[in-house]
């Protein structure tokens, strides 16, 4: 008998998430001991994202999903789309980083891991906003 994997991946967890849905998929998680990737947005300021009043222990929930054992990635810094760049991954014509300098997008990726140290939180995987980066965000 041969066991199939799959990678499971959150996107767009940010303090504006909205709670019951995601609690609801947290728990249907956690009773079927599923570990996924959760993409974090550090500093939302995407109003596509605003589906809820924002919750001043969403750090609390990262750090938890973090000691669960579910991966913790950057996605990105404020999950702003500056560029009208696909990148390396030809999905979408929007980007944070794709088309930005090397300086541009390190100064992101550098603010956005700030955000996360001071919540004491170590993401371990990057993951591109809407999937677009570029080679400069390779060696950013």
């Amino acid at each position: 008998m041969s066991f199939a994997n799959y990678i499971i991946r959150l996107d767009d967890a940010c303090p504006t998430l909205n709670p019951e849905k995601w609690d609801y998929i947290e728990q249907l998680l956690d009773k079927y001991r599923l570990k996924p990737i959760v993409g974090v947005v550090p500093d939302n300021q995407d109003p596509k994202l605003e589906a809820a009043n924002n919750n001043p222990d969403f750090w609390v929930k990262v750090s938890q999903w973090q000691q669960k054992g579910w991966t913790i990635a950057l996605h990105g810094y404020q999950h702003v789309y500056c560029t009208k760049k696909a990148g390396l991954v030809p999905i979408n014509h929007q980007s944070e980083f794709a088309g930005l300098s090397l300086q541009d997008q390190q100064t992101k990726i550098k603010k956005a891991w700030a955000i996360f140290h001071e919540k004491n939180i170590t993401p371990t995987v990057w993951m591109a906003p809407s999937h677009s980066f570029d080679a400069n965000t390779l060696h950013a």
